[in-house]
C-alpha cells in the first residue's frame, strides 16, 4: 500500500468518474479529460492513448493540448508511531486545468464544477480500494492569479493506510 498504489487507484477512480465528461480544448472541440499522475507529459517525450483521437505525440507547441486535465500529485507521507494505530498518512493534490480563451474569463466555473464532482464522489465513498481511507478536511481552491486562457484549481486530500510494523521480537530486544 504505497503512494504509487494510491495514485494509480485515484487515477482509476477519476477515469471512471469522468468517462463521459467533456470540455472544450484549445481548438474549441469537445474533448475528454486527460488524467495524469504526478506530471503532464513532456513535449515530444511520449505518445499517449487519447480516448477521443487515438495516439497523439506531443510537441513543444502543443502543451495546451493537455487541457482539459486533472493531474494527481503525491505531496508527502508521514509515519507516526505515537498514534494508537500504526498508519501511514499520504497527502495528494489534484490539479485541475482547462483551456478557455473566451473573453468573458469564465473558465473558472468549469474548474469549480470539476472540483465539486470529485468532492461529492470522494466524500460519499471515503474508502478507496479497501486500502486507503480519506481523512478530513478536504481542501479546494481556485488558483488566484490571472492565467487566461488557462485556468487552474487545486484539491488537497489526505489518506491513511496501514503500514509495515516492526516484529515484536525486535521491539522488545535490548541493545547489548
Amino acid at each position: 500500500m504505497t503512494a504509487t498504489d494510491l495514485l494509480d487507484e485515484l487515477k482509476n477512480e477519476l477515469d471512471i468518474l469522468f468517462a463521459d465528461y467533456t470540455l472544450q480544448n484549445k481548438d474549441g472541440d469537445l474533448q475528454h479529460l486527460r488524467i495524469f499522475t504526478q506530471y503532464t507529459p513532456q513535449p515530444s517525450a511520449i505518445t499517449i492513448n487519447d480516448r477521443a483521437s487515438g495516439l497523439k505525440n506531443y510537441t513543444e507547441s502543443d502543451f495546451e493540448a493537455n487541457f482539459p486535465c486533472i493531474i494527481i500529485q503525491f505531496i508527502e507521507s508521514t509515519d507516526n508511531e505515537e498514534r494508537r494505530l500504526e498508519m501511514t498518512t499520504l497527502n495528494v493534490r489534484f490539479l485541475f486545468g482547462i483551456y478557455d480563451k473566451a473573453p468573458d474569463c469564465q473558465g473558472w466555473r468549469d474548474i469549480l464544477n470539476m472540483i465539486e464532482i470529485v468532492r461529492q464522489e470522494f466524500l460519499t465513498r471515503r474508502y478507496l480500494a479497501e486500502k486507503f481511507r480519506l481523512n478530513m478536511p478536504v481542501k479546494s481552491r481556485l488558483v488566484d492569479s490571472d492565467t487566461w486562457p488557462v485556468y487552474f484549481g487545486e484539491m488537497d486530500l489526505v489518506y491513511e493506510t496501514g503500514r509495515a510494523s516492526m516484529p515484536a521480537e525486535f521491539v522488545h530486544r535490548r541493545r547489548g
